[in-house]
């Protein structure tokens, strides 16, 4: 290579050392801490975003453990306020001890009454009429209805086997009885010298008391709601039994009418010539468990004439 060569050469090379001693300088400028710049929008070192090289903020390891501290900080923090203590309600004492638990009192204690008990209910074993029917009942119910007395002491239990229409009865009905009507709820307390209406879609039953609803057990074909029913009156119920079966299709509450004579109770069916459709009715007779054959108007008129006697005699049903 000739000399002239050689010089440029060096030329390039002291300046290619130049250049990177000044980008060095420049990097290690650009990494030196800037302590003296505070500036609140952008933070410590004058930077938004990580990384942070070399300047004012914590290092990972520090940071890690001022987050251990904080953590540890509010466990403690959170696990002394899990026990909280009301002292304007708790009782005279230690109020910091920590085996102090306070107690809570039932919703009934704090309203300020008593909590009623079986002993203090109304007594169960009056008497209940179940009246079921179906297509044609609304004028057999009517028609009992506007001849009952309402003053016997007996709960009228209408059980109208509707499978998917919902029932009207408990608005209609009132107009042809002094006696309250009700559509029967869940829980529903039985009472005497009132009617209670079966709701549609359900079967029903009978439990301390109380009418219990549970979901109609045959949901296609005909149902058997009235059959359902007497036999929980049955198998739950203290006081004396009527049973009347009027207007309807089918056979249903037919199965049940044996049973109710097996506990003394009292079986009464709608003479057929007075009902719109016998069908009902009719296997009730055909069931052989049949007491009596009346009219709506008659059905009433022994209905009051058997709690008549049943007063006078002290509870003994006569089917005579």
């Amino acid at each position: 290579m000739t000399e002239t060569g050689d010089q440029s050469l060096n030329t390039i090379m002291k300046t290619l050392f130049r250049a990177d001693a000044a980008l060095k300088s420049e990097l290690a400028e650009a990494n030196r801490p800037l302590t003296g710049l505070q500036n609140s929008k952008l933070g410590d070192c004058g930077v938004t975003e990580p990384p942070f090289p070399k300047c004012g903020w914590p290092s990972q390891s520090a940071r890690s453990s001022v987050r251990g501290r904080d953590e540890s900080d509010l466990m403690k923090s959170q696990l002394g306020s899990t026990r909280h203590i009301d002292h304007k309600t708790m009782p005279q004492g230690d109020k910091s001890s920590s085996t102090y638990k306070q107690k809570r009192q039932p919703e009934h204690i704090k309203a300020g009454y008593k909590k009623k008990s079986l002993s203090t209910k109304t007594a169960k074993d009056f008497p209940i009429v179940c009246v079921g029917g179906s297509a044609g009942g609304l004028d057999a119910y009517t028609r009992l209805l506007r001849h009952l007395p309402t003053d016997m002491g007996v709960a009228i239990v209408i059980v109208n086997h509707l499978r998917t229409v919902a029932t009207q009865l408990h608005e209609i009905l009132p107009r042809f009885t002094k006696m309250p009507v009700n559509l029967i709820t869940e829980r529903l307390d039985i009472e005497p010298n009132h009617v209670f209406i079966i709701p549609a879609q359900r079967d029903l039953h009978i439990l301390d008391g109380e009418f219990r609803l549970k979901p109609i057990s045959k949901p296609r074909g005909w149902p058997d709601v009235i059959t359902v029913f007497l036999r929980s009156l049955t198998q739950h119920w203290d006081g004396k039994l009527i049973a009347v079966i009027v207007s309807g299709y089918d056979g249903d509450g037919a199965e049940a009418l044996c049973g109710i004579k097996e506990v003394g109770g009292i079986t009464i069916a709608q003479k057929l010539d007075t009902a719109k459709q016998p069908d009902m009715p009719e296997s009730a007779i055909a069931s052989g468990c049949i007491d009596f054959i009346l009219s709506p108007e008659d059905i009433a008129q022994k209905i009051a004439r058997i709690m008549h006697a049943v007063s006078r005699t002290g509870g003994v049903m006569c089917s005579s």
